[in-house]
């Protein structure tokens, strides 16, 4: 009976420890061998990034770019269609962290650009069932509560993005009506801060981080 209760709590020990790992990240030769078939594309150029900027999907201030980008890695960019610029945060080898940015009013074919988030989705998570539809419902989620801040200082900003764990990734998008939604994708779930910043109600002016106390 005691080997028995042992071999029990050894499986329920290692089935939580399994469930709880970081996501491994993405083969990013395979990202780009994916994304070139969903835009239908021989050649996709990627281009490196040199210095970080105010693009850095950082939606925190006490986010660090640090945490997100080591010495070693690269950062990444490469146009998806006139429907996305998809940044790529990694090594040579793999991918922790993706930023697309969807300019919904610069789209000339809408079905194609909800096709391609769809698959790529997908993609990033072949096991959960909810990949498919994340980009449309989510940007409309974020999109409504963006539209509903502009007259109600209550809605904090927090508020405003949409969040999901999946296998061990941070999943969020965010929106800015009129013209673009983004989303934020990232294995290092660690960097993902939530602060009194975004939880203020009414909402606060973002912190200059030039200024000290």
């Amino acid at each position: 009976m005691k080997k028995l209760l042992i071999s029990v709590l050894f499986l329920i020990f290692t089935a939580t420890s399994a469930s709880g790992q970081d996501h491994p990240g993405w083969y990013r030769a395979e990202l780009i061998s994916k994304a070139k078939e969903l835009l239908n594309q021989e050649v996709l150029e990627v281009k490196p990034l040199e210095r970080l900027s105010e693009r850095m999907p950082l939606l925190d201030p006490t986010e660090k770019a640090e945490c997100l980008l080591d010495p070693e890695e690269r950062w990444e960019s490469f146009a998806a269609g006139d429907f996305s610029w998809i940044s790529m945060i990694g090594d040579m080898n793999r991918i922790h962290t993706l930023w697309l940015a969807f300019p919904v009013v610069n789209v000339n074919d809408p079905t194609k650009a909800n096709t391609f988030y769809s698959k790529f989705f997908s993609y990033l998570f072949p096991d959960w069932q909810g990949a498919s539809s994340w980009a449309m419902e989510s940007s409309r989620e974020s999109w409504s509560a963006s539209e509903k801040a502009y007259k109600d200082p209550m809605i904090s900003f927090d508020e405003m993005i949409v969040r999901q764990t999946v296998d061990g990734s941070a999943l969020a998008t965010i929106s800015g009506p009129p013209d673009i939604i983004y989303y934020r994708v990232t294995s290092r779930s660690q960097c993902e801060m939530v602060s009194d910043y975004l939880l203020a109600k009414p909402r606060r002016a973002r912190p200059d981080p030039l200024k000290r106390d």
